[in-house]
C-alpha cells in the first residue's frame, strides 16, 4: 500500500508541475527563440544572441506565472502571492538568469555549430540544459511554498 500511495503522490505532483509550468514554458520558449533569432540576425554576435534569448525567456515565462498567480490570488492576497513566488523562484532564477542560462545559450549553439545545427537548435539545446538546473531548484521552492501556504491556512 505504501508504494502505491507513493506512486499516486508522485503522479499527482508531476501533474501539478505540468499544469503550473507548461503554459509558462511555452511562452518562455517562444520568447527565447524569437529574441535570440532576431538578435542573431541583427548582430551575428553569439553573446548578444544568448543574452537576448535568456532574458526574453525569463520575461515570457514570468509574464504567464505572475499574471496567473496574481489573478488567482485576488486583490487582498496579492502580497502573499508575490511572497510565494519569491520563495518558489528567487533562488532558482538568480542562478538561472545570472549564470546558467546565458552560458548554456551561448555555449551550446557554439558547440552544435560544427555539427551543422542551426542557431535555433543550439538555443533550444541551451534552454533544455538550463531548464534542468532551474527546475532542480524551482520545484523544491514550489513545494516549500505550497507547504507554507497550507500552514498559513491552518494558522490563519
Amino acid at each position: 500500500m505504501g508504494a502505491a500511495r507513493a506512486r499516486a503522490s508522485s503522479r499527482a505532483a508531476l501533474a501539478r508541475w505540468v499544469r503550473r509550468y507548461l503554459p509558462a514554458e511555452v511562452a518562455g520558449t517562444a520568447s527565447a527563440l524569437a529574441a535570440g533569432l532576431l538578435a542573431h540576425a541583427g548582430t551575428g554576435d553569439p553573446l548578444t544572441t544568448a543574452l537576448a534569448a535568456a532574458w526574453a525567456e525569463a520575461l515570457g515565462f514570468y509574464a504567464v506565472v505572475v499574471a496567473r498567480d496574481l489573478a488567482g490570488a485576488g486583490r487582498p492576497g496579492r502580497r502573499r502571492a508575490l511572497g510565494r513566488l519569491l520563495v518558489e523562484f528567487g533562488p532558482a532564477e538568480a542562478l538561472d538568469s545570472l549564470v546558467v542560462r546565458p552560458w548554456a545559450m551561448w555555449a551550446l549553439p557554439a558547440l552544435l555549430a560544427g555539427s551543422g545545427a542551426g542557431v535555433a537548435a543550439g538555443l533550444l539545446a541551451g534552454k533544455v540544459a538550463a531548464d534542468a538546473a532551474f527546475y532542480a531548484v524551482a520545484v523544491v521552492g514550489h513545494e516549500a511554498s505550497r507547504r507554507g501556504a497550507r500552514s498559513e491556512e491552518v494558522v490563519g
